[in-house]
């Protein structure tokens, strides 16, 4: 569905807050619930590895 990219070598623990650049390949279809304020979950597969808030929606760039 996306992709979010970390700087070399950084890394999140829990319970640390980051704020980043998240991707989404299908962009078209999730942009009406893409939302300032809302949460979003982010997984790898089927494993929640960290919940998140929009803060700022950027335009494509296609």
């Amino acid at each position: 569905m996306g992709f979010i990219e970390l700087p070399e070598g950084q890394q999140v623990a829990p319970g640390e807050t980051i704020q980043t650049q998240m991707t989404l390949w299908i962009y078209p279809a999730v942009k009406p619930e893409l939302n300032v304020g809302r949460q979003w979950r982010i997984q790898e597969g089927g494993k929640l590895v960290a919940v998140g808030t929009i803060i700022k929606v950027l335009d494509s760039v296609a």
